[in-house]
Order: C-alpha cells, then sequence, then structure tokens
C-alpha cells in the first residue's frame, strides 16, 4: 500500500531505508528490499545512519546549512524530545522526524533529484533556401 502511494507520485523518485530501522534478521532486511524492489521502488540501504546521521544534522544546523521553519510544530516537538538515555542510546519516543532527516542527510546528494522533463520538441526549419536560384529572394 505505502509503495503504491509513492509510485503515483512518480516511479523516478528514489528511495532511502535506514538499516538501523530494519533489526531485525539480515536476511528479512533482503526479502524486504527484495518485495519493495518487485513493486518498483528504487530503494538504496543506508549503513550506520544513526550516529553519523545525528552528527551530520548538528553540523548543517550549526553552520545554517539546514534550516527548518518554526511553522512545523510536529518537527519541533520531536526534536526537543529527541535525546540520549544514561548508557548513550537514542530514546525512540515520537522520533520518526528525526530518524527520516539523519538518514537523508547521510544519503549521497546525487540521489536527489528533480522530476525528470520531457525533451523539447525538436523543429526543423523548412523554409525554402535564400540561395541563389530560390524562388524568393
Amino acid at each position: 500500500m505505502h509503495a503504491q502511494g509513492i509510485l503515483s507520485r512518480g516511479e523516478w523518485i528514489p528511495g532511502f531505508i535506514d538499516e538501523a530501522a530494519l533489526s531485525t534478521s539480515k536476511s528479512y532486511r533482503w526479502r524486504l528490499l527484495k518485495i519493495y524492489g518487485d513493486v518498483g521502488l528504487k530503494l538504496e540501504l543506508v549503513r550506520n545512519a544513526e550516529q553519523s546521521g545525528i552528527h551530520e544534522v548538528l553540523q548543517r544546523m550549526t553552520s545554517g546549512r539546514l534550516k527548518v521553519m518554526r511553522t512545523l510544530g510536529n518537527f519541533w516537538e520531536q526534536y526537543r524530545l529527541y535525546r540520549r538515555d544514561a548508557q548513550g542510546k537514542i530514546v525512540e519516543q515520537k522520533d520518526l522526524l528525526m530518524s527520516c532527516l539523519r538518514t537523508l542527510c547521510v544519503c549521497d546528494a546525487n540521489s536527489f533529484r528533480a522530476e525528470p522533463k520531457d525533451p523539447e520538441p525538436q523543429y526543423c526549419d523548412r523554409s525554402p533556401s535564400r540561395s541563389a536560384g530560390a524562388w524568393m529572394r
């Protein structure tokens, strides 16, 4: 159902999936990727996006390369709740947007692209030649 929703927006849209989000067995991960691939989704597996993603998001936000509008209340609610426990592990509490953001920040920037446009039609100039001997001078 989710795959069909994404494909309805365009088959050209790339997708990324965080390996940490697939915390089950390795065979299940590959089976899930195959299922999505079979219905037409083009997914790339992002490895170790949690720690590097947190670092990348922090670097982008502090340098001004990532800006989030104040009106995005759900984002800021999750951002305020995003923290580590006493053992240093991320507390998984209402953190879906944060997980998506950190995964996107560690993805290859070349993977992001705009919707491909149809090529411009090619026109041929079929007007008579203006060279000597042409019917109109």
